[in-house]
């Protein structure tokens, strides 16, 4: 087994580097203190955020920083301060390994630690290929809890990291998640609404889900949460609306909780004409065709 660098060890080691490495971000340098004090819990607290929000240059399409990423990927896989996740840590690994061979080098040792991590976490026995296709497509959308809802007829959709699937008859049909993916997001609730519009039943997955970006303005992130509803036609799962319920600036990464009084903005029902319409309290209201 190899044994955890201490964070003293990893100071030690990338100054000796060579060339002389980036200096760990303070945030991550704070989160791979209290994992090596064993301070589990507020480790997880730290790193997190920090992995799944948007990096510190704000672009998007930047990687996570991988010191951080590699010891929230340990974590998920050991269940230190999380439940064991041996999918989201085979990602995130597999991030971290890609990051310290370019900041550090493949002979670093912890890029070998995190090369060696990952082949436990990411052995196949422990992976469903649909859920890491969702993961690899979208790994920074958190809050998503696999959600089992009933529909007409005898059918259910199951909602998770890959995406949805209609079970009817026996068979499973998957809308992939990569196709609703926000980048950063964090889904507070998923729900089922079944409305009775002329004579057939019309079935919606409601979902409440705060998308981080960099705004226009220099160096703000916007949160912007959002309403989706996704309806189930025949085997699958159609986004019929994505409707900004608030927007926030620079606030702290989203916790789980929904907002108060936003679930009860939203309304979903059907008219006196048969319409389906949706509704945000002082915002106004549409049809869902």
């Amino acid at each position: 087994m190899i044994a955890a660098l201490g964070s003293l060890a990893v100071a030690a080691a990338l100054a000796a580097a060579e060339p002389p490495a980036p200096p760990v971000h303070p945030t991550a340098a704070a989160g791979i203190a209290a994992y090596e004090r064993g301070a589990f819990d507020e480790a997880f607290s730290i790193l997190k955020p920090f992995v799944f929000d948007l990096p510190p240059n704000l672009n998007p399409y930047s990687p996570p920083e991988p010191f951080a990423t590699f010891y929230l990927a340990r974590m998920f896989w050991r269940g230190e301060g999380a439940a064991i996740d041996a999918p989201l840590a085979c990602v995130l690994y597999n991030f971290a390994t890609a990051g310290l061979i370019e900041r550090v080098g493949r002979d670093h040792p912890l890029t070998t630690m995190a090369m060696e991590e990952s082949k436990s976490a990411c052995h196949p026995a422990n992976l469903d290929r649909d859920e890491m296709d969702g993961l690899l497509g979208c790994p920074f959308r958190d809050g998503i809890t696999r959600t089992v809802i009933d529909l007409s007829g005898g059918r259910s959709v199951v909602v998770d990291r890959g995406g949805f699937s209609v079970i009817a008859s026996g068979e499973t049909t998957r809308t992939p998640a990569r196709g609703v993916c926000g980048g950063h997001e964090v889904t507070l609730s998923i729900s089922g609404t079944r409305l009775q519009a002329g004579s057939r039943p019309r079935e919606f997955i409601e979902m409440f889900v705060w998308i981080s970006a960099a705004s226009g303005r220099e160096n703000l992130i916007r949160r912007e949460l959002q309403w989706r509803i996704f309806e189930v036609v025949r085997s699958k799962a159609v986004l019929r609306l994505a409707q900004p319920m608030r927007y926030e600036y620079n606030t702290p990464y989203p916790s789980l909780e929904m907002p108060e009084g936003v679930r009860d903005a939203a309304i979903l029902r059907v008219d006196e004409a048969g319409a389906v319409q949706f509704t945000v309290k002082g915002f106004g209201s549409g049809v869902i065709k």
